[in-house]
């Protein structure tokens, strides 16, 4: 892998002795970017404070995967440069990375990226494989391995901003950088600003019914007390501690901001010059900087979200990809509203749901049987004690049917999700008890990865929000199309713990139709996000006042900047006679050729 200075190392003024072991750069939001000489993390303004002048310090990893084509290439890479040096002090070692970068950068001498691919992510929310435990290079099977053996030299793999080692984004980090968001979490926070210093009840956001009570949230007979749910609410309660808080938040969202597609794929044409040798002026007969040739990859790969990020290359980068292959991902954004989108989603979905359980008939009755394991129904008087699992969430039954976000995948999507749940019970007759497995258990948790990928959650509408083609909030869209599809179903701010509503509710009220004298299946979910995923204690790292409010507020947000644009994807395609009608487009991003071709797989 590498990073390389790419010509911005001169301006870095970081400590040679940063022990920082990584490759990349970093950058600040609407800053021009520094690298240094193999990084990890060259600063990123002219103080690394959060509060400094360039704003919150974001870095950018990436790695290369390049094809060994001669015994040169064998010994450099086995050579003391970029091999190990054993006796090195650690104290050396970032300074050897960095020199590891600029010996690779030097010694690849590239002019133009025209063999090099670059590889976008699915998500959003998640870092890129790592070869070759994450990625496969073999040539036969692996798009990678083609590839390489089919004409490009090098695929960048990029963690895009937020994930993997790029500034993750989790409720760990978010908390030590905006720890004023998070003062109203703990039982010390809430007894604060309702000013009282007695046991009380606590009533969770957005739960019908009381939660745990006593000083420690276990136990005790107390008098219930309503505890304010919102920001303006605690504000009554006590204005300072929520002034507080509301800075906190403001700041988070405009931090959060800056980790959409835009920000992506400027991030990715700043590794693609890290690894080219600096354009001087006079380059290929060039009078000035402006006139210098483009330099664009040779080709992107962008799945599902890396596909979106691909339309966001073509309608904002002056110079695309040559070539753009879009494998599930193209943003139905251009004439629907964010709400449109999943009013059609919902009947893909739907779709999907049938052909699965026309592929396992046998899962009909065995998920029924589990949803019911993990419903309260009233009007049984039976008591079910909350399924807590391994990460510290409770598996509801709204968060198990979740795993259907996998069924719009891969065709052994099918058998993976068939296999989970042929694991679920340790007796497979029915009974009182119906225990769950704990393997079942630590599987559910390892096929949900939103506590430690947050930003799938926070941000997964937001690409579907767009300043022109859809200015206004998201506010939940999947929620809200769901929601009129039930319409003579409970509200879903409502959790399990309801008496199911009348039998002429909606296929899509899991409550209904998991009873047995339902013929209907159990509709699992699709490829959405919800409000009560971070109000309910189904995700532990969702829960809490701070993570709440960042959700409610981003899903709110109705001041988000471009993302598409119709008549620069033309003229990226089809050059300039292809914009006419543009369709709302935002201007040329500049030429009037054809700049890339592309190809797209939608494997739904």
């Amino acid at each position: 892998g590498g990073g390389g200075n790419g010509g911005g190392g001169a301006d870095d003024d970081r400590d040679d002795d940063d022990d920082d072991d990584g490759m990349g750069f970093a950058r600040a939001p609407g800053e021009s970017l520094l690298l240094s000489g193999l990084g990890g993390g060259g600063s990123m303004s002219k103080d690394d404070d959060d509060d400094g002048g360039g704003g919150p310090r974001i870095d950018v990893y990436f790695a290369v995967a390049e094809r060994i084509e001669t015994e040169e290439d064998e010994l450099f890479f086995s050579s003391s440069v970029m091999g190990p040096s054993p006796g090195r002090r650690p104290i050396d070692d970032a300074r050897a990375q960095r020199h590891r970068a600029d010996a690779y950068v030097a010694r690849s001498d590239l002019t133009d990226a025209d063999s090099v691919m670059l590889y976008l992510q699915g998500g959003p929310g998640f870092g890129a494989p790592s070869p070759v435990s994450g990625l496969s290079l073999a040539e036969k099977g692996s798009w990678a391995g083609a590839a390489l053996s089919g004409g490009y030299k090098r695929i960048v793999l990029m963690d895009q901003r937020g994930t993997g080692r790029s500034t993750p984004i989790t409720k760990q980090t978010l908390e030590k950088k905006f720890g004023d968001l998070f003062a109203l979490d703990g039982i010390a926070g809430r007894r604060a600003a309702a000013g009282r210093e007695e046991n009380y009840r606590w009533r969770e956001l957005s739960i019908g019914g009381e939660g745990p009570t006593g000083e420690d949230g276990e136990g005790g007979e107390t008098e219930p007390m309503r505890v304010a749910e919102r920001l303006d609410e605690w504000e009554a309660l006590n204005p300072e501690l929520a002034a507080k808080v509301g800075v906190g938040l403001g700041r988070a969202v405009e931090y959060l901001a800056n980790f959409r597609a835009d920000s992506i794929v400027r991030d990715a044409e700043d590794v693609k010059d890290a690894l080219l040798r600096p354009q001087e002026e006079g380059d290929g007969g060039t009078t000035s900087k402006n006139d210098l040739p483009p330099r664009p990859y040779g080709a992107v790969l962008g799945q599902s979200f890396g596909g979106f990020c691909v339309m966001t290359y073509l309608s904002l980068v002056s110079h695309p990809p040559r070539i753009c292959l879009l494998t599930g991902g193209i943003a139905p954004v251009l004439e629907a509203s964010p709400v449109e989108v999943y009013d059609r989603l919902w009947d893909r979905v739907r779709e999907r749901n049938l052909r699965y359980y026309e592929t396992y008939p046998g899962d009909v009755v065995l998920v029924k049987r589990i949803v019911r394991r993990l419903l309260i129904d009233d009007d049984d008087d039976r008591t079910s004690t909350p399924v807590v699992l391994p990460s510290g969430g409770i598996l509801t039954a709204r968060r198990f049917l979740q795993l259907g976000l996998g069924l719009g995948g891969s065709p052994s999507s099918f058998a993976s999700l068939h296999d989970l749940i042929g694991s679920a019970f340790l007796d497979e007759d029915e009974d009182d008890d119906d225990e769950l497995s704990r393997s079942f258990l630590k599987s559910i948790d390892n096929a949900q990865p939103f506590d430690t990928n947050p930003i799938y959650y926070l941000l997964h509408e937001s690409i579907y929000a767009d300043a022109h083609y859809s200015p206004s909030s998201t506010d939940w869209a999947a929620h809200r199309s769901l929601q009129s599809r039930m319409s003579s179903s409970p509200s879903a701010d409502d959790d399990d713990n309801v008496t199911p509503p009348p039998p002429s509710s909606s296929e899509y009220d899991y409550r209904i139709t998991s009873h047995p004298s339902d013929a209907r299946p159990t509709l699992f979910f699709g490829e959405m996000i919800f409000p009560w995923m971070s109000a309910g204690g189904d995700y532990a790292e969702l829960g809490g006042f701070g993570m709440r409010a960042l959700a409610q507020s981003l899903a709110s947000k109705d001041d988000w900047g471009r993302l598409y644009d119709a008549g620069n994807m033309r003229e990226a395609l089809l050059g300039a006679e292809g914009t006419e009608g543009g369709g709302g487009g935002g201007g040329s991003v500049g030429g009037g050729r054809r700049k890339c071709r592309a190809a797209a797989a939608v494997y739904y």
